[in-house]
């Protein structure tokens, strides 16, 4: 991994670890409140539809932005998820509690969202995968790690408010030393080389809709077997099988990034593990490990799902603000896997029926639809600097409709020759140069060529 994926982990990572943490306490001071039926529907239902509503709120927000300040969104997001989750830490009332952590998990969804964005826009996609899968990893252990003083229920203690303060703290510190603003392509087509079928109008989103059943029905299916880990045993250590969490999001990460085929299939496969675990159910002595192999399964489809979406944006530049759709659908997917799971709870045959189907239906769309998709993003991630450059310039010049001369001397413009210079290697005269330069800084809306140039280097 390169530095900026180094430090894009450990931001992810330390806000993941915080906000999870707070996650954590909140879902153990709703037991003192709720039953165990009610806990899930509120922390897995409830919370994690809100995360989703925060992730599709942010998306709209980065939609119609060519740049946003990043430093402060973050800064402010921090502060609101800090201040709901203070709430719900410190507030006896069940109410109270509900809907502070309700507020909190939209804020959460938004802030991870955040990060997701400014993954898209600033690594490859060879780095992507170990990026988002370290991060994940650190707030995984993290949060084990962070329990285990006071016998391992250091979450649950009102000290912890100082460890959380610190976290945030350090977050917020991250963001306004190493942070910048971020800059998002316009509404534009790319290059029709690497689009996926025929990217235009209804065609493009129907296949994007048809990709994001896949994870849909991953969490759904997943949650199944989440679910049942739960109610055959209920003393079971949620922070500390999370951990191994960490195994899966690592391995997946590494696999995804160096083939997007091979991390597809695996996160795929990992799906027969929820199958599995069904003819376990009511065997409290298998439920660890159990729960142990979930969270590590979970861990491919999770990256799966994540990347699928980030990925997306560099096929379909007009959809960048898709990038963090893979996150919401996921949480979408494990709230109405959930929920299904404790209606149907009584009814394991039903369950195993209605697994099986969506299993099936999962398996026609992922190999209709992923071949295609993989074979085009492994193109890009395979492609020499030279075929890169070529590329991004293809589609820098395409997104403006600059003519066959205007290319010609945008390419040179680009690579910093003076007007003179360019007027030689064309055999033009300077004043068409001029001519020129003046036209496409005209068409692209920049002031003076420092500005071109510098947002085209940016998207390298």
């Amino acid at each position: 991994m390169n530095k900026k994926s180094l430090f894009l982990s450990l931001a992810f990572g330390i806000s993941y670890l915080w906000s999870g943490c707070i996650f954590m306490t909140v879902f153990f001071r709703l037991y003192g409140h709720y039953d165990t039926t009610q806990v899930t529907y509120i922390s897995d239902v409830l919370y994690y539809i809100m995360q989703a509503m925060g992730i599709f709120v942010f998306a709209l927000y980065v939609k119609n932005r060519s740049h946003f300040n990043h430093k402060m969104i973050n800064i402010y997001l921090v502060a609101v998820t800090f201040f709901f989750g203070i709430i719900a830490m410190y507030t006896n009332d069940p109410i109270g509690i509900l809907v502070s952590g309700a507020l909190m998990n939209i804020s959460i969804g938004c802030l991870m969202s955040s990060f997701l964005v400014r993954m898209a826009k600033n690594l490859s996609m060879n780095e992507r995968g170990k990026c988002f899968a370290l991060s994940y990893a650190i707030g995984s252990i993290g949060t084990y790690i962070i329990s285990l003083p006071s016998g391992g229920n250091a979450l649950t203690k009102d000290y912890i408010i100082w460890g959380y303060v610190a976290l945030a703290v350090i977050a917020s510190l991250f963001v306004v030393l190493f942070d910048k603003e971020i800059s998002l392509p316009d509404n534009a087509s790319s290059d029709p080389e690497y689009r996926i079928n025929a990217p235009e109008g209804k065609k493009a989103d129907r296949n994007i809709i048809m990709m994001a059943l896949i994870p849909f029905f991953f969490m759904i299916i997943n949650s199944f077997c989440y679910h049942f880990e739960q109610t055959i045993a209920a003393d079971i250590n949620i922070v500390f099988t999370r951990a191994f969490y960490s195994i899966g999001l690592i391995a997946a990460g590494i696999i995804i990034d160096k083939k997007r085929h091979l991390g597809a299939i695996c996160a795929f496969l990992s799906l027969s593990f929820p199958l599995i675990c069904l003819s376990f159910r009511g065997n409290p002595d298998t439920t660890v490990v159990t729960s142990i192999l979930s969270y590590i399964f979970l861990g491919f489809i999770n990256v799966y799902s994540v990347i699928l979406f980030i990925d997306i944006g560099d096929l379909f530049p007009e959809k960048s603000h898709m990038a963090t759709f893979g996150y919401g659908i996921a949480r979408i997917g494990t709230a109405v896997g959930t929920t299904a799971g404790i209606l149907l709870e009584k009814n394991q045959a039903l369950l195993i029926c209605i697994t099986l189907i969506l299993y099936s239906i999962c398996g026609l769309v992922f190999f209709s639809y992923q071949s295609n998709y993989y074979t085009k993003i492994e193109k890009i991630i395979t492609e020499t600097a030279d075929e890169k450059k070529e590329r991004i310039f293809k589609e820098y010049s395409s997104r403006y409709g600059f003519n066959g001369k205007q290319t010609e001397v945008l390419r040179l413009l680009l690579e910093g020759y003076p007007n003179g210079e360019i007027a030689e290697k064309l055999f033009l005269a300077e004043s068409t140069v001029k001519y020129h330069v003046k036209n496409i800084l005209k068409i692209t809306g920049f002031k003076n060529r420092n500005e071109l140039i510098s947002d085209y280097v940016s998207r390298l």
